[in-house]
């Protein structure tokens, strides 16, 4: 799966911005790959300009209020929506291209690739600036405080209609109601809605100069594409059955009603031979 540098520096970006927008911890930043522009390939001594930043997401005033760029989402999914999402990298993925492979931070994914559609997802753990923690729950009475951008929310509220169903996704408030209305989980401060633009020009922000040339230097971190998806193809049973999704779990009873018709059909046939 192409986890790129790009990718985790802007998802950080958004997920370290949020944190200082709100006091509520906020679990996971999200963002599709479709919404990156434009290319940026660092190298030695490069810059990393605003120019470089509005190229990669060009400002956009989408409510017509001033206050140009694309906005961060704030909203809160449960466990079962969480594991839908990162199906969409196994599952979606593959099938559409490369615009709706998802970037993340604040978790690692792991993926058995040996499964099928819908039910690759075989867990995740936190992923702190330092280090992995505990493992994440897939249930769905478990709610996780999230971020997006505008555009990344908008394409996953229709995402079922690319997956016959299978990945339909519910966006809730704190209270774990259902959220109508998006614009009113807009990530704000001051008043004025944070930008994806504005998350990524303050958290350069917080770069050191660590060469003593006068300018910020990207950390080193993003020197590599630190792992935040573990793919494996296995047909260990632990690893096969590992946190089934609606999917196989409707798969499995099927079987289960199957095998369960085919065993009666065989007991009366026998019956009706003995007699």
């Amino acid at each position: 799966l192409p986890n790129s540098r790009l990718g985790n520096f802007l998802s950080d970006a958004i997920l370290w911005r949020s944190h200082q927008a709100t006091s509520v911890n906020i679990d996971f930043a999200f963002l599709l790959n479709e919404n990156i522009r434009s290319g940026w390939k660092p190298a030695e001594n490069s810059s990393l300009t605003q120019q470089d930043i509005d190229a990669l997401m060009p400002p956009i005033d989408f409510f017509k209020t001033r206050n140009s760029g694309l906005p961060l989402v704030h909203i809160y999914i449960d466990g079962s929506t969480l594991q839908k999402l990162l199906e969409i990298n196994s599952s979606v993925y593959p099938l559409k291209g490369p615009n709706y492979f998802l970037h993340f931070a604040g978790l690692k994914a792991q993926y058995n690739t040996s499964r099928i559609l819908f039910n690759r997802v075989t867990g995740a753990v936190r992923n702190t600036s330092t280090q992995l923690s505990g493992p994440i729950s897939f249930a769905a009475d478990q709610l996780y405080s999230v971020v997006f951008d505008w555009i990344t929310a908008q394409r996953l509220l229709v995402m079922h209609r690319m997956t016959s169903g299978f990945l339909k996704m519910d966006f809730l408030d704190k209270n774990g109601e259902p959220v109508e209305d998006l614009k009113k989980f807009l990530l704000n401060a001051n008043k004025n809605h944070i930008s994806f633009q504005q998350a990524i020009t303050d958290y350069c922000a917080t770069f050191s100069d660590m060469n003593g040339n006068g300018l910020a230097d990207i950390p080193q971190k993003y020197e590599s594409v630190q792992n935040r998806i573990e793919v494996q193809s296995s047909m260990n049973l632990h690893n096969f059955m590992q946190n089934p999704s609606f999917v196989m779990i409707v798969l499995i009873v099927i079987s289960l009603l199957m095998l369960i018709g085919v065993i009666a059909v065989i007991v009366i046939l026998v019956r009706r031979i003995r007699a």
